[in-house]
């Protein structure tokens, strides 16, 4: 079974934060949330 491995997240955080407000298709909503999450989560790593 082949699976996403790695994505590259061009936008910044407040850029996906300000488009997630913007959206009201929930289907595009909900995935700018999975990217903001990822994105999030990369860039807090303590």
């Amino acid at each position: 079974m082949v699976g996403v491995t790695r994505i590259k997240i061009q936008e910044t955080v407040a850029e996906l934060e300000a488009l997630i407000q913007q959206q009201s298709n929930p289907n595009r909503k909900e995935r700018l949330q999975v990217l903001y999450s990822a994105t999030h989560e990369c860039w807090n790593t303590d």
